[in-house]
């Protein structure tokens, strides 16, 4: 015996995400916003990694889950942002194919190089002025 299924049957079945979009601004500092993502649940590392990532898109997914989920976890984002006077918006948007999800993970895996090569371009120039410092005896 054969069943039919119809194309509403299959797609009712299938888990629709939605994602939590952050939308950046002018304003707000980027030290700011890494603290606003650490005390949502970023470590600070993953924070750091993606505000750089992100440094000039207008509005980028911080996450991606079920509706009521995503609506949940706006209401704690803009509860953060108004408690520090920030002037960032967040939105749920969707619903989101799994491969836009899995699109994402792969550019958030591939962005994984971007803050040490950014710390050290940093990092180095200071070492390097500390020890001519320190040679130098100071002066």
């Amino acid at each position: 015996m054969q069943f039919k299924t119809n194309r509403t049957m299959i797609e009712s079945m299938t888990i629709q995400l939605f994602a939590l979009q952050l939308h950046n601004d002018d304003v707000t500092p980027v030290d700011d916003v890494i603290s606003i993502l650490q005390e949502f649940g970023f470590s600070k590392v993953d924070a750091l990694e993606f505000t750089v990532e992100t440094h000039g898109k207008i509005t980028f997914f911080i996450e991606f889950g079920s509706r009521e989920e995503m609506l949940s976890r706006k209401k704690q984002l803009e509860g953060l942002v108004e408690r520090r006077g920030s002037t960032l918006r967040c939105s749920v948007d969707g619903p989101f194919d799994e491969r836009v999800r899995e699109v994402w993970l792969r550019k958030r895996r591939s962005a994984r190089g971007a803050v040490p090569i950014l710390l050290l371009w940093f990092t180095i120039p200071a070492l390097a002025a500390a020890a001519i410092f320190w040679a130098t005896g100071g002066k």
